[in-house]
């Protein structure tokens, strides 16, 4: 009957540590996380200063808006403005964990990372 008892709480106090080493694993990932967000909001505000907001995802009018009957489209003419150029702004994105920087900044390092890869494979191929 000892034995038994004592096989039992052998085991309990498995399942306990096991736990606990769970629970502290998961602490330590909230713990990273949140220092994480805290430096990267640290970071945003030293870069942009008071111009950080929260852009809302959806539609969040005060009023729903109808078209009028009397409203009208026309299909776009692209020969009418031939001078229109397109430009694609930066936005308050930050890649990194030491040193961030703006995710624009890290998809050009990519790009020519990718591009010098690529050229260095075709001259190992011809040597």
């Amino acid at each position: 009957d000892d034995d038994v008892q004592n096989n039992y709480k052998e085991k309990f106090a498995e399942r306990l540590n096991i736990q606990r080493q769970q629970a502290q694993q998961t602490k330590q990932v909230a713990f990273e996380q949140t220092e994480q967000a805290k430096k990267m909001r640290s970071m945003k505000e030293l870069l942009f200063g008071k111009f950080i907001m929260r852009i809302p995802a959806f539609h969040t009018e005060r009023y729903r808006e109808f078209p009028m009957f009397s409203s009208y489209c026309e299909p776009h003419n692209k020969k009418k403005n031939t001078e229109m150029k397109m430009t694609r702004l930066g936005g308050q994105t930050l890649v990194g964990t030491m040193i961030p920087q703006l995710k624009e900044f890290d998809d050009q390092k990519q790009k020519k990372e990718i591009a010098s890869s690529s050229s260095s494979t075709k001259k190992d191929k011809y040597i």
